[in-house]
């Protein structure tokens, strides 16, 4: 019988990592190199039973966030692509609370969205 697990590190993105975005080139750039880092570091430290996860938010209603659509009304129609509402920090807490529990103990390198469907929308 194997022990469940050593660890689990969770690292944050962002869906920008899976999308075009003008302008961005940078942050795209990061996002995505956290995601590349999360399944190299999945495959290195699984002989230690180490857990290596990414949490992939959208938009989080922050304040920040809200104020910035609130702002600009031109992007309604992004704002409408969140098929479930916009998260609210929570939500992305709570994601990662299940990677980091036993619950998720076979599960690493994988990237977890909390997006509310914009992805797919």
């Amino acid at each position: 019988m194997q022990k469940s697990g050593g660890g689990s590190i969770i690292n944050s993105a962002s869906i920008v990592s899976e999308m075009g975005v003008p302008n961005r080139d940078a942050y795209t750039a990061s996002k995505g190199g956290i995601v590349s880092l999360t399944r190299s570091l999945a495959v290195e430290f699984a002989k230690d039973r180490i857990r290596v996860n990414v949490v992939v938010p959208g938009a989080v209603g922050t304040p920040r966030v809200l104020g910035f659509f609130e702002r600009e009304p031109h992007l309604k129609q992004q704002w409408d692509a969140y098929l479930l509402g916009i998260a609210d920090p929570i939500d992305v807490a709570n994601a990662a609370l299940f990677l980091a529990s036993d619950e998720s103990r076979r599960t690493t390198g994988q990237k977890l969205h909390v997006d509310s469907g914009i992805l797919i929308s």
